[in-house]
């Protein structure tokens, strides 16, 4: 065996998985592997430890795993994995604070025996809910391409294929504004029936205030008239008292004009004396016009106290039948002349928003359909296409069928779309949600791979025994459209099938050993490889003739 690290130097590319270094991870100890482009392949005995590389590789890229994986002794597992990310991965760490260089990142899981797990990139915590979304995008595992069977993705593989994103884009808006006007419609009648239900009483009201003619800020001034009015007669009182103290009749203000007379008389002598006086005198008189208008506009008698006082109490009684402040009885009588007005012009309104509903369902069909066309356009080449590969992978009697279906417009369009097969040729064909698995709806699903990778091809594809159940010619064909598929993306796979070992790029071997029982994982080179791939065509005894078999599959 050539133990790991020894391989030809080849150039790597971005947008791959680098390096995984896995330890105390349930058979393993330690070790380091080193990827590269193209197609990898690990295999091993049965029970060697092959799916735990794939049980390593869906950790570190977000999936749950609890204290049962950590190996047995120790407290916990940790696991580190290099690659080089896309721009749209590289984008979203970026949103988070992490610094990148060189496009490089290091992802980090740590298990404790507890069961907690902590996930890092670069070093940096991160959420492992976060972890996995970031790199969701990036790398893609396939067991027995269960999340292809659920029926709500297959109008997401068509609309891959399809590239409508800007079609879409134009339906939702449309799609949105008609439900817009929908709800906002909807609400207008709830109003409007509610409102029937009250005219009456709002009627009423409005009227009773509309009479009443209530005025923000009343209250207060009724109540400082009301205080007044109150002091009535010491008020008449007291402004009889001042004006007789200053005014004409008044004999200390008479001997103060006869005294200011006298002054006058003295020629430059207490002219600032005489000026003062003056000057009081002429201010004195002042007041006394300005005490005897004030007088005149005051209404001091008990009938307006009267009158102020009930309008007091109706104010108080209507703000109590409102629940609102005195002060804002005002507005509630605007926003009831707002209700009857809407009442009044309900017709015109509702008139209004369904025109601009029937608009905008127009609209929204419209461009619901041509994006419906589209899609079935797309979905008649991605079906031919499918169609296509499946003799190749020995399924020349199956039969694919994208059926379309119209349904109630939501934000993904008018279209409900399911996968239909018949896997046995017997012409009928069921839903692939409602379709047992095997080894041919595991081929049919990876030539709906290969086909769907032409448009949207994850970097990094793995592989979980997708030849399970195959044999020869069969096996063979899936090793074919493997290798194609690695022409794009960096594929990693497990595999049993010798055929599919031989055509790898990378060929690594899993086996166990010592005590306690521990994987390892090796390189492969030309010469072990030969012999690994003769084992897995003949078993334990390994015959040249096997060995001979080997170097021709490998040969091909």
């Amino acid at each position: 065996m050539v133990k790991y690290g020894q391989r030809p130097c080849q150039k790597r590319f971005g947008k791959m998985i680098l390096t995984l270094t896995i330890q105390n991870f349930v058979l393993i100890s330690r070790v380091c592997i080193n990827f590269d482009r193209g197609f990898s392949v690990f295999s091993g005995e049965t029970g060697a430890g092959k799916s735990i590389i794939l049980d390593a590789l869906g950790f570190i890229f977000g999936e749950r795993a609890d204290s049962s994986f950590i190996k047995r002794g120790s407290d916990s597992a940790v696991l580190v994995c290099e690659l080089e990310a896309t721009e749209e991965v590289l984008s979203l760490v970026k949103q988070q604070g992490i610094q990148v260089t060189e496009g490089t990142l290091l992802i980090k899981r740590i298990l404790q025996k507890e069961g907690s797990s902590k996930a890092f990139i670069n070093d940096l915590p991160i959420s492992v809910g976060l972890l996995k979304k970031i790199l969701g995008e990036m790398v893609e595992f396939h067991g027995q391409f269960d999340h292809l069977m659920d029926p709500s993705l297959h109008l997401k593989i068509v609309d891959q294929f399809a590239q409508v994103e800007d079609l879409k884009l134009g339906f939702r808006n449309a799609f949105l504004s008609w439900k817009e006007f929908k709800e906002e419609l909807e609400t207008l009648e709830q109003k409007y029936h509610q409102f029937l239900k009250d005219q009456e009483y709002f009627a009423h009201l409005y009227e009773e205030l509309k009479k009443f003619s209530p005025r923000n800020g009343e209250e207060e001034l009724l109540t400082k008239e009301k205080h007044l009015l109150q002091q009535g007669e010491k008020i008449y009182q007291t402004i009889e008292l001042v004006a007789h103290a200053i005014g004409q009749r008044n004999e200390s203000v008479d001997k103060i004009r006869r005294a200011h007379k006298s002054l006058g008389k003295l020629e430059n002598m207490f002219t600032d004396v005489s000026l003062w006086i003056g000057e009081a005198l002429d201010k004195l008189a002042l007041a006394e016009d300005k005490l005897e208008e004030d007088a005149l506009k005051l209404d001091l008698n008990p009938k307006r106290l009267n009158e102020v006082e009930d309008r007091l109490l109706e104010i108080r009684s209507l703000a109590r039948k409102h629940n609102c402040p005195p002060d804002q009885l005002e507005n509630v009588y605007e926003d009831l002349k707002q209700k009857i007005q809407m009442i009044q012009n309900i017709d015109e309104n509702v008139s209004e928003l369904k025109e601009k509903i029937i608009t905008s369902e127009k609209e929204m069909l419209e461009k619901g359909s041509y994006l419906s066309k589209k899609r079935q356009e797309a979905a008649s080449k991605l079906q031919n296409l499918i169609l296509a590969e499946l003799p190749s992978l020995k399924l020349e009697k199956s039969d694919l069928q994208i059926r379309f279906q119209t349904k109630e417009p939501t934000l993904e369009g008018l279209d409900h779309v399911e996968f239909l097969v018949d896997l046995n040729g017997t012409g009928q064909l069921s839903s692939l949600s409602k379709t047992a698995s095997g080894g041919e709806l595991s081929r049919l699903m990876l030539a709906l791979k290969i086909v769907i990778a032409k448009t949207e091809i994850s970097p990094v594809v793995i592989f979980d025994e997708i030849d399970s159940g195959m044999g020869g010619a069969t096996a063979a064909a899936v090793a074919t459209r493997l290798k194609g598929l690695s022409e794009s993306s960096q594929v990693i796979a497990v595999t049993h099938s010798p055929q599919i070992a031989a055509i790898a790029d990378h060929h690594y071997f899993v086996e166990k050993s010592g005590d306690p029982v521990s994987s390892n994982i090796c390189l492969l080179n030309e010469d072990t490889r030969i012999i690994e791939i003769a084992r897995m065509l003949s078993g334990d005894e390994i015959s040249e003739e096997a060995k001979n078999a080997a170097r021709k599959l490998m040969a091909n």
